[in-house]
């Protein structure tokens, strides 16, 4: 006889030898030892019914928990379907299953800022002396990067190279499990050279009370953003939905944004091309971070809009190879305003924007 719980054990090292992230496999195993081996752990796997498995699906609907659900719903179909494989069933008895649970709600976007409402934010940010350093150095360089929150609070000093401007992330801190190479304005780095001093130059780059061990909270955002008077209105995860309208806005190139922002290029593009579009993305990004430091100011004024268009405009028609190999390999900061190959022309532009 083999057993649910048997069955989820080799299924579940399956995935690991898959090359499922860490994040996930931590994930699956929560979602075993929490419901579905309480609920038929210890069932042998040939008398699990289509019943059996809707019944473990529902008691976790009625927590309200439909997301949750779905997700459960969608391994537990996997585990009996590799059962299957192995030819331990000859049926799957949570296939039928969605026919049968509530859909979760549409998703709804994070809490963001409309372009109106970042400058105020900025300001407000910017005059706290409620909280910690650490914490509002975290909130900025979010701002400046868009990336998950997970990846910044999780990042370590030995992934920052402060001379080069680039925050290397690895992939099992990203949500794709490939790790990206972020380019840092100048603000960014303004940021974290001053936490730096006054920091132990290794551990976590945004500690947490017990020093340089653990690392800041979600809760410490969220209290920050509460107490500044943005509880509902803006989450951290909301700086990507504002870099990516920003710059869809002033039409960057939509692969340099979603390169930014870690999402993966579906179809033969994700699988073929690898590049990771550095020197591109460096330029992007301090330009949104000089747009986010006029609106702070109250801007951007018609003359200094006209000015962030011709830089777009600029970064596309400049070259891509010599940019990108000079940011990843100088020692000199990046230009809030000139890139070193500024008024080259490209030959070949196969990243340019059709737009």
């Amino acid at each position: 006889m083999t057993t649910f719980q048997q069955l989820t054990d080799l299924w579940l090292q399956h995935k690991i030898r898959s090359g499922r992230s860490p994040r996930t496999i931590s994930a699956m195993q929560r979602t075993l030892h929490n419901d579905l081996w309480p609920a038929l752990g210890h069932l042998d796997v040939t008398t699990i019914t289509p019943l059996d498995c809707l019944h473990c699906i529902q008691n976790i609907e009625q927590r309200g928990a439909l997301a949750y659900a779905k997700r459960t719903r969608g391994w537990l179909t996997s585990i009996l379907d590799f059962g299957f494989a192995l030819g331990m069933l000859t049926t799957n008895p949570a296939a039928g299953l969605a026919a049968a649970t509530t859909p979760p709600p549409k998703p709804t976007p994070y809490p963001h800022l409309g372009m109106d409402d970042i400058g105020p934010f900025l300001h407000t940010l910017r005059a706290d002396t409620q909280h910690t350093l650490t914490t509002q150095t975290c909130l900025w360089v979010g701002l400046y990067t868009a990336q998950r929150p997970n990846s910044l609070l999780l990042a370590e000093w030995s992934e920052m190279d402060l001379a080069k401007g680039l925050w290397c992330i690895p992939g099992e801190h990203m949500k794709s499990g490939e790790p990206l190479h972020c380019p840092l304005p100048s603000q960014a780095l303004q940021h974290l050279r001053t936490l730096h001093d006054q920091q132990s130059a290794h551990g976590y780059v945004f500690s947490g009370r017990g020093g340089h061990t653990t690392h800041l909270s979600r809760h410490a955002l969220g209290r920050c953003l509460h107490d500044l008077g943005y509880a509902g209105r803006y989450v951290p995860h909301g700086a990507r939905h504002q870099l990516s309208t920003l710059c869809h806005e002033f039409t960057w190139p939509e692969s340099w944004i979603e390169m930014q922002i870690g999402h993966v290029i579906p179809g033969s593009a994700g699988r073929y091309n690898k590049s990771q579009l550095l020197g591109q993305r460096a330029t992007m990004l301090q330009w949104h971070a000089d747009l986010l430091g006029m609106l702070e100011a109250g801007g951007p004024t018609p003359v200094q809009r006209q000015q962030l268009i011709q830089r777009v405009v600029q970064a596309r028609d400049t070259d891509p190879v010599t940019y990108a190999d000079w940011a990843a390999t100088s020692d000199a900061e990046p230009s809030p305003d000139t890139p070193p190959t500024a008024g080259r022309k490209r030959t070949f532009a196969p990243w340019r924007h059709s737009g």
